[in-house]
């Protein structure tokens, strides 16, 4: 690290190959006004050195927006992560600016300085087995030294949206411009990190306007419609990360799991997805936006069983008469997401929904949503009842008042449902039922009563 700005000077003096003034000049062409393609935070209190992130050649360089915007609406900080969580010999680093928290190497190092400049906000973005000890001429801590490009085995930040970010490194306009080869896709999978949709990926570059092409392995986790979180290392060389690729790599791996997050303001809706409202049950809530919902149950209207049936496909089935007959299930959920109002206590449904004589409970919760006393269940009945199947179910019990409880379910089940005409329509959700337990966790949050 000592002679880090020696081999930084060295680089930036060195005169760019041919191919760069074409690359420049297609690249500022079609570069929009600023706040589209440059994403450059200003700190809250003072002016500071601005790390400035070209976002339309992302995937030739990881270039982060190291100073965070100030997140005042956020409820509170993150919650550590769990020791008995965390890999053996690790430790946690919070950044409760940009609210997370994650996991490192006990023996690496992180600060939260940037150009001797110490703030909260720089907390947990870089990361390196070698100690952060530049100094000025008065012997003062620097910290990260680094502008742009790439310094550390595991860097943090903050960036543009996913859709943005995974195109602006896939697939940069800037690359096809000049009739170059795009990134090659090593790795690409979707996940969910603590709630959050996210997108593994390893890409190899053959081209870029800072730094070197080669290997890049990365984590974008979506924060919100704005914001993407991303965790990278690199095997370029442009900064010479300390360490080997395929360890930091390694380490990526054990970091992401053991990322945490701040909650999100209550009722606040994922990016893509839409909110549906109640008028007679005054409540409203949030699903995602290819998704369905209806308030037609057997080819009748029902404004008080708006938003209580939520489906991936769409409710196409008809009458005789060709009008829509909406919900047909006949007892119990039937569709992927079902929200019952309960006309009792909330310790009364739990007792009932823990019946060892019929149910087996996986796993039980007890979470505050929305300010609301809340169960969470995990469990597999094996002695149904009316309206149910044998299978497993997840549900989310919210407690409403002394007699009253909203249950939010889901449960993998194949069902077959038959129209006025006699066509029957076989639905099979069982083998997404997976996928419908992410939903429901997202889609509870944003519940609004």
């Amino acid at each position: 690290m000592t002679d880090l700005r020696d081999r930084l000077e060295t680089i930036e003096s060195t005169p760019p190959p041919d191919l760069w003034t074409e690359i420049e000049a297609r690249s500022l062409e079609a570069r929009p006004e600023p706040g589209d393609q440059i994403v450059a935070f200003e700190p809250r209190g003072r002016e500071r050195p601005r790390r400035i992130a070209i976002t339309a050649v992302a995937a030739a360089v990881f270039v982060l927006a190291a100073i965070p915007i100030w997140r005042a609406s956020r409820p509170a900080p993150p919650p550590p992560v769990p020791m008995d969580e965390l890999p053996a010999g690790w430790q946690d680093c919070t950044n409760g600016v940009e609210g997370y928290s994650i996991g490192y190497p006990g023996t690496w190092q992180t600060t939260d300085i940037n150009f001797g400049d110490q703030d909260p906000g720089y907390a947990c973005q870089w990361f390196s087995p070698d100690p952060f000890d530049a100094v000025d001429d008065q012997g003062r801590p620097q910290g990260n030294i680094v502008s742009e490009g790439y310094a550390y085995p595991m860097e943090v930040g903050v960036g543009e949206p996913l859709a943005a970010a995974l195109q602006n490194r896939l697939e940069p306009e800037w690359v096809s411009d000049v009739g170059l080869d795009p990134p090659r896709v090593l790795i690409r999978e979707d996940l969910v990190v603590d709630g959050h949709r996210a997108v593994r990926l390893e890409y190899e570059t053959f081209a870029a306007l800072i730094g070197s092409p080669g290997l890049h392995y990365e984590y974008l986790i979506e924060l919100d419609q704005d914001r993407t979180l991303i965790i990278h290392t690199t095997a370029t060389i442009y900064r010479e990360p300390g360490g080997e690729y395929e360890e930091n790599k390694s380490v990526l791996d054990l970091a992401v799991p053991t990322l945490r997050f701040a909650d999100p303001l209550p009722g606040t809706l994922p990016p893509g997805w839409q909110r549906c409202e109640n008028d007679r049950r005054y409540f409203d809530v949030g699903y995602p936006g290819e998704w369905y919902t209806t308030d037609i149950f057997f080819g009748e209207r029902r404004r008080e069983g708006a938003c209580t049936i939520f489906a991936s496909v769409p409710f196409e089935l008809q009458t005789e008469s060709s009008e829509p007959l909406g919900v047909v299930g006949e007892e119990g959920c039937a569709y992927p997401i079902c929200i019952r109002f309960e006309p009792m206590s909330l310790d009364r449904l739990v007792k009932e929904r823990t019946d060892p004589a019929r149910i087996q409970v996986i796993s039980r919760s007890d979470e505050v949503i929305n300010g609301r006393r809340t169960v969470v269940l995990d469990e597999m009945v094996f002695e149904p009842t009316l309206g149910e199947d044998v299978g497993p179910y997840y549900e989310y019990l919210v407690e409403l008042d002394d007699h009253q409880t909203l249950r939010l379910t889901t449960e993998a089940r194949d069902t077959a449902v038959r129209d006025a005409t006699g066509r029957t329509q076989d639905v099979r959700w069982a083998a997404d039922f997976e996928l419908y337990r992410t939903v429901l966790d997202q889609l509870v949050r944003t519940l609004r009563i």
